[in-house]
């Protein structure tokens, strides 16, 4: 089971990396799957958009908010939404396309934004990701 979970950390690290390095800050959106209270600010460690510890200073200076260098979950994400088991993924990919159309509404972020990334998890050890371009 450690093999399975180091292997697909590795690889998981692998794709954020090239997510990161591929895209600016303020040309993309991050949904991160949030089902209970502090799940959005451990997810954003975990997905390696910030190191851990840094969330608090983040948050604290808009960084991930809708105006800011990285927005994450400028829909509310699922707290907002509720979580209709096992099509949390599908809420996110629809929010990025609405995103990425510029048809957002009140909630678009502003900017020319060419990518999306959505993260979700489910039983222990279960986690996907999507990055959907422009």
């Amino acid at each position: 089971l450690n093999d399975n979970r180091d292997r697909a950390k590795s690889y998981f690290k692998s794709q954020k990396e090239r997510f990161l390095s591929e895209n600016k800050y303020n040309e993309a959106e991050s949904l991160l799957q949030d089902t209970e209270t502090g799940a959005e600010i451990m997810h954003m460690s975990e997905n390696g958009l910030c190191k851990d510890g840094e969330q608090e200073e983040m948050i604290q200076n808009g960084v991930t908010e809708i105006n800011g260098k990285l927005p994450v979950n400028t829909d509310g994400g699922c707290i907002a939404n509720g979580e209709p088991i096992g099509a949390s993924g599908l809420r996110q990919v629809h929010e990025i396309c609405i995103q990425l159309r510029g048809e957002g509404g009140k909630r678009q972020v502003p900017g020319d934004l060419k990518t999306g990334y959505s993260h979700v998890y489910g039983a222990p050890g279960l986690s996907a990701v999507t990055v959907i371009q422009k």
